[in-house]
């Protein structure tokens, strides 16, 4: 089993080390500061350099010098300069991932809005918590559903018919689209409202800039679970959607995670 390290700080305590440690942005979240103005900053920092210190992350020094421990340096900064940042959604619970060759760091709020850290040192650890975030339970029945793929000015006219509740217009404008009768009814109701749902996504960073994307997403309809790809081209974005058994749900992040491993340049 891998140990790992666990680490609780504001969003508030993130940015002011990050701009200690001489970062200018977070990856993936909101500077808190941006609202506040500097008269409040000076009431607010005292208060947050007293609660880094009684946790040990930082040490103030008699001349008002501060060394930030180097555990907490290391999770800081790599939420600044990632080589790789991954998102889950797990049916309404996101979990942030920072990435790079040789570290992963896990971060969720908990119930007070604290954002919690997991330091994860091995790449088979951290495949092993985004597999444990995601499960699928219930009816497993592909049936004659059939794989199809929309473009996306097709998609967003069907969710507007739905959201609209023309959902005999909805039907038609899918099965326009080479959609047969069964799947289509079985997308509308889909679209509605799906019994449950999750998604990844990795971004691919380099000098804190977005360079290549990645998206997967599951809904679990009435009858089956489908798995959604993004298919991005210069002409069009394309949605491709496809039935899948419950049991895929883990080789299917794997083979996710091992094109993201790829791209990070971790060693299989």
């Amino acid at each position: 089993m891998v140990e790992t390290v666990s680490l609780h700080m504001s969003l508030k305590e993130i940015a002011y080390l990050a701009a200690l440690l001489g970062n200018n942005e977070l990856v993936g979240m909101d500077n808190p500061f941006l609202s506040v103005t500097q008269e409040q900053f000076k009431r607010e920092l005292p208060i947050m350099q007293k609660t880094l210190e009684d946790k040990q992350y930082i040490e103030v020094n008699f001349d008002g010098s501060i060394v930030v421990d180097e555990l907490v340096a290391v999770v800081v900064n790599l939420c600044c300069g990632c080589d790789g940042y991954l998102k889950v959604d797990a049916g309404g619970r996101e979990i942030q991932y920072y990435l790079n060759q040789y570290l992963g760091i896990e971060m969720q709020e908990d119930k007070s809005g604290e954002c919690v850290f997991q330091v994860w040192p091995e790449a088979d650890a951290i495949v092993q918590s985004v597999l444990n975030k995601i499960e699928f339970t219930g009816d497993d029945i592909i049936g004659d559903l059939n794989t199809f793929t929309l473009t996306g000015q097709v998609l967003d006219k069907v969710r507007e018919l739905v959201d609209d509740g023309k959902i005999e217009e909805a039907s038609s404008a899918l099965l326009e689209a080479g959609v047969d009768a069964l799947t289509a009814g079985e997308m509308v109701g889909l679209m509605k409202k799906p019994d449950d749902f999750a998604s990844i996504l990795f971004v691919q960073m380099k000098d804190a800039r977005a360079c290549g994307l990645q998206d997967l997403t599951w809904l679990k309809g009435r009858n089956a679970l489908w798995v959604v790809k993004i298919i991005v081209s210069d002409e069009e974005t394309l949605y491709d959607f496809s039935p899948v058994p419950l049991d895929s749900v883990n080789d299917v992040i794997k083979e996710f995670m091992t094109q993201v491993n790829s791209l990070l340049g971790v060693n299989a």
